[in-house]
């Protein structure tokens, strides 16, 4: 896949402005985050799952079938890299055993940017604590 010119600034721009923003279904959740790092790369979406929603169960029911964030990744092209590489452009997905379910985080420049339900913020951090997860590359 072709990346678009300047990709790189159109992260930090696009995904990065959305730090602060409130969490919300559909708008700024973790798969919405991947779309929108998507269309900053490639001037498009490059996923396949659930794409309208409202709801955290709106989310689930457009997940019906589809094994994991970490196929969705794959199948859009995606490779695991050691997540001591990281650069910008980048995503890791953390499985949150307590809760169920994975979450997703864009690396942008130096940090991460997160969308968390549990806070109800997008926020951004320098390093994500969880261990178990997963980073891919586009």
């Amino acid at each position: 896949m072709d990346r678009v010119d300047n990709w790189s600034c159109k992260i930090v721009e696009d995904v990065g402005s959305l730090a602060g923003s409130p969490f919300v279904w559909g708008d700024t959740d973790c798969c919405t985050l991947l779309r929108k790092m998507s269309r900053s790369m490639y001037g498009r979406d490059i996923f396949t799952g659930p794409s309208k929603y409202k709801t955290k169960t709106g989310a689930l029911r457009g997940f019906k079938g589809i094994e994991s964030i970490d196929a969705l990744i794959l199948d859009a092209g995606g490779i695991e890299i050691p997540a001591h590489i990281a650069t910008d452009g980048d995503v890791a997905v953390a499985q949150e055993a307590h809760k169920g379910f994975q979450s997703v985080s864009v690396r942008v420049g130096s940090r991460w940017i997160l969308s968390s339900e549990e806070r109800d913020l997008v926020e951004v951090v320098k390093a994500i604590p969880d261990v178990n997860m997963k980073v891919y590359r586009f």
